[in-house]
């Protein structure tokens, strides 16, 4: 009794919510859903410390969690079976991350010097407001402390607008590096099969995502320590093979 009481008020107080209500919801979570998967890696361990790292790790560790390919050692083969023509735009979306984080990085170390520049400035004028130019001889002080305290505030503030430059550049990357990513993540989609012929394995017949799962896993294995399970069948033209074709013709 008391739980059917429970129950009328709870329906009561929040209705069944309608259809439209139900695909508003469904289109937030697909929303949600793709963000994490943009922005961040899977497993909790994989996470790191700055959003651009983990905006990296998020595309290395896709081509893992869909296929089982191990990214790093497996994209030193795939650009090779990727057309001129796409490789081409990863390389424009790879150059103009790199230009946007030297810029963000430049402007870091240049706003560190400037506030070592400062510092020094701020030395000269104490020691000039005491008129001990004999403890600083190897500094030459010719010119007023005021002159002095004007450089301290002059290279203070191009302190502050390098470090705003900084964020600045880091922020501008964020997308980016989404759009490399996607282009990591689009590659193996798209060439994945190629690569595969390349190896001169077969692809099975009515291969499901499993089977292909298992069989890239045992091809990262195989390149990336040698040993793997079950049979990966290379086969490779040797020089002596092509000799002895040529012979029988």
């Amino acid at each position: 009794m008391a739980l059917s009481l429970f129950i009328s008020t709870v329906e009561e107080h929040y209705p069944k919510p309608d259809e439209a209500h139900l695909s508003r919801l469904e289109d937030l979570r697909y929303y949600i859903a793709s963000e994490i998967n943009q922005r961040f890696p899977f497993g909790e361990k994989a996470i790191l410390p700055t959003a651009f790292g983990n905006m990296l790790r998020a595309a290395e560790a896709y081509s893992a969690d869909r296929y089982g390919i191990d990214a790093v050692r497996l994209w030193p083969r795939l650009i090779h079976v990727i057309p001129a023509s796409y490789y081409e735009k990863v390389e424009q979306s790879n150059n103009s991350l790199a230009f946007l984080i030297n810029c963000s990085i430049l402007s870091l170390l240049f706003g560190f010097l400037c506030m070592l520049a400062s510092g020094y400035q701020y030395l000269v004028w104490q020691f000039a407001l005491q008129d001990k130019t004999e403890v600083l001889y190897f500094i030459p002080i010719n010119y007023p402390p005021i002159v002095y305290c004007q450089r301290i505030y002059i290279y203070g503030a191009i302190l502050v607008v390098m470090w705003v430059f900084s964020l600045m550049f880091y922020k501008g990357s964020f997308p980016i590096v989404m759009q490399y990513g996607n282009m990591i993540r689009s590659s193996f989609d798209l060439f994945r099969f190629q690569l595969l012929k390349q190896f001169n394995l077969k692809l099975p017949k009515d291969l499901d995502l499993k089977q292909e799962y298992d069989l890239w896993s045992k091809i990262s294995e195989f390149i990336t320590i040698g040993e793997y399970r079950g049979t990966l069948n290379f086969k490779y033209q040797t020089a002596t093979d092509k000799a002895e074709k040529t012979s029988s013709c």
